[in-house]
């Protein structure tokens, strides 16, 4: 199959999603980003924030407001890292990082405390003081760690065919 064949037929799926799936009237966009949100919001008994929230995808009455960071494995480089900006340490009590694989299977959902986050933010930010590029492996090790792997897998396990209910949404 030739670059072209392939890339039309790609789209051709990929309309035929965008039009019959009604999570994109809902939503207005499918992607890995929104998954992790939808799992974390899930799996931690919150609702998503809505698009008007600063800093943060999802209210939790447990951990609060959390920033969801969503990546694909292989992406960043020889250095599997999390990017944060200065406005979503501002805005958010928790850190969400979820990792996929190429393939999109779930590799990873590690949430931080914004006390263990706010150091490993300071020593990562960049001189333009824009971003922080934190290394997975100093989040996976950070303080006061919930490691929701699992209870993402379940989740996942539990969609199935069946229809779901809309998401719900924070109340503004």
């Amino acid at each position: 199959m030739t670059d072209s064949t392939l890339l039309k037929a790609d789209a051709r799926e990929m309309a035929s999603i965008l039009r019959t799936a009604k999570c994109v009237r809902r939503h207005s966009a499918v992607s890995f980003d929104l998954l992790a949100e939808m799992l974390t919001a899930l799996c931690t008994g919150g609702a998503l924030a809505g698009r008007n929230a600063k800093g943060y995808d999802v209210s939790s009455p447990e951990y609060g407001r959390i920033e969801v960071k969503s990546r694909t494995l292989g992406t960043d480089g020889p250095f599997p890292r999390v990017s944060l900006s200065p406005n979503k340490m501002d805005g958010a009590d928790w850190f969400m990082a979820v990792r996929w694989t190429e393939d999109g299977e779930l590799h990873a959902a590690v949430m931080l405390p914004k006390t263990s986050v706010a150091p490993l933010f300071d020593r990562r930010l960049q001189a333009r003081g824009t971003v922080a590029h934190i290394r997975w492996d100093n989040w996976q090790s950070g303080n006061g760690r919930v490691d929701l792997t699992e209870r993402f897998r379940e989740a996942l396990r539990g969609c199935g065919d069946t229809p779901a209910e809309p998401a719900r949404l924070a109340s503004a």
